[in-house]
């Protein structure tokens, strides 16, 4: 099994209501010494290298890495999708020592934000609830 991306995190902070287009959420901490070196900078990854995103416990997909990208300083991008599933895709952005990640699939659309520290919050979106146009 490929390392895991997410460790849930152990510490509680003040929950407030979710809007309604978010279906559930969670805390985490994000592995980043699989993506960066102790001094920041982003790893050396062979070409398909896979995390296990572990979204939730009733989610978790194999992600497949197939491309880093540096953007400036202190801001990359790696893009891959989801192995054994069609029409899926993940990003990971980090820009001043921040994650954001977007997974999708057809089962579900999942993002991973930055809530304060090392905190980060895994939302699963329930897109017919979005504003329409």
């Amino acid at each position: 099994m490929p390392p895991q991306l997410f460790r849930m995190a152990t510490r509680e902070i003040e929950k407030t209501p979710l809007p309604a287009h978010i279906a559930r959420s969670r805390f985490v901490w994000i592995n980043a010494d699989l993506l960066l070196k102790e001094n920041g900078q982003v790893r050396t990854l062979q070409p398909n290298t896979r995390f296990t995103f572990n979204l939730f416990p009733d989610v978790s997909y194999t992600g497949v890495i197939e491309r880093v990208e540096k953007n400036g300083p202190d801001n990359y991008a790696w893009t891959g999708y989801l192995q054994d599933v069609e029409n899926s895709s993940l990003f990971i952005i980090y820009t001043e020592g921040v994650f954001l990640i977007h997974v999708a699939s057809p089962a579900g659309v999942y993002e991973v934000n930055w809530v304060e520290n090392d905190l980060y919050q895994v939302v699963q979106i329930d897109q017919t609830k979005l504003p329409r146009e």
